[in-house]
This record gives structure tokens, C-alpha cells and sequence, in this order.
């Protein structure tokens, strides 16, 4: 049985799922896998998931994967 050590989408709170949404859409859009939110999480606030981050900090993800894609223009 082969298993996969890749990230899967974060299980959160009813309130924070169209955030979740947003940030996922940002990575597919980026083709960035979810490791890279995670350690935008880890960098910033210390958490080591998206789920232990409150609505404001993972609107300050979204942010940062905008903030990441205008630069990638360049």
C-alpha cells in the first residue's frame, strides 16, 4: 500500500470555510500545493496548521498569496 505525504485540503470551521476556499483557490491558481500556506502560517503567526489560525489570520494568508501573485507578474 503506497501512502502519499501530500496536504490535503484544512477541516475548519463553518465560518472560516470560504476563506479556506479563497486561500485554495490562490494556490490551484498559482500551482502552489498547500505546504506553501502552511508555511506562510508558520512564518507569520507560529501555527503549524491553517486550522489552529483565526478568520483574521487567514485573511492575512489570502493576502499574502495576492501579495505572492502581483510579484510573480513582474
Amino acid at each position: 500500500k503506497q501512502t502519499s505525504n501530500a496536504v490535503k485540503k484544512p477541516q475548519v470551521k463553518v465560518s472560516t470555510q470560504a476563506i479556506i476556499g479563497k486561500i485554495d483557490a490562490h494556490l490551484a491558481e498559482q500551482k502552489l500545493s498547500w505546504d506553501y500556506a502552511i508555511g506562510i502560517a508558520r512564518k507569520m503567526f507560529g501555527k503549524e496548521a491553517l486550522e489552529f489560525c483565526t478568520e483574521h489570520q487567514l485573511w492575512k494568508i489570502v493576502a499574502a498569496l495576492e501579495y505572492h501573485a502581483e510579484r510573480q507578474k513582474r
